[in-house]
């Protein structure tokens, strides 16, 4: 169904000079005295063959009304280990989505496993939600007001394989998931619906 998608308005080429200027501007790129989040690598937790790489951003109702049903699914599944769950931050929404990503990443660094970065994910997706918090010290206060340890990081390195990953999988709607199997499968869900409807049973029947 159209209302569950979200469908960007401009070309890939558009986007990723979105994301560059947010990232300047929320002030993402100076990398003074910061640490690289999880070895300058994409997000990224779980091990196997399989892999489920998630393109969302954090101020898209469709993207947050997915997340619903999809967190309790991640949490099941890094619990186990078996998967790698791949996450990227699409640049839907400039400056704000830019923000937004900082603090994830910083949730990555400050603590390894994904206990701390899946629960500010968890956080972000509701502050956005709210459509109240884009001020950078309210979004910080936010998080450690709910227990998120942060750690100052760099996230150009991360921000630049972003880029890449949403060039070479042509993403230019979200939510978008894909599912793969080394390079022998690989199904795309390229929207809220289908995520919630064919992708977390897919996920169910393959990894119980």
């Amino acid at each position: 169904m159209r209302c569950f998608s979200f469908i960007v308005r401009y070309r890939f080429a558009f986007a990723v000079l979105a994301l560059a200027a947010g990232l300047i501007a929320a002030g993402l790129c100076n990398s003074s005295g910061a640490h690289a989040a999880e070895k300058d690598s994409i997000p990224s937790y779980g091990e196997g063959a399989w892999e489920l790489m998630i393109f969302t951003d954090y101020f898209c109702g469709p993207c947050g009304f997915a997340e619903k049903y999809l967190d309790p699914e991640l949490e099941r599944l890094l619990a186990k280990g078996d998967i790698k769950i791949t996450f990227i931050d699409y640049p839907g929404h400039g400056k704000s989505t830019a923000l937004y990503a900082k603090y994830f990443l910083e949730a990555i660094a400050a603590e390894k496993g994904y206990k701390n970065a899946m629960k500010a994910r968890r956080i972000l997706f509701a502050l956005a939600g709210e459509g109240k918090t884009r001020e950078e010290t309210a979004v910080k206060e936010a998080l450690k007001a709910q227990g998120v340890t942060l750690k100052k990081t760099n996230p150009t390195p991360v921000y630049a394989q972003w880029s890449t990953m949403i060039k070479r999988f042509d993403v230019r709607q979200t939510p978008t998931c894909i599912l793969r199997f080394s390079s022998t499968y690989s199904k795309r869900f390229g929207d809220a619906q289908k995520i919630t409807d064919e992708l977390i049973p897919e996920l169910q029947k393959r990894f119980p």
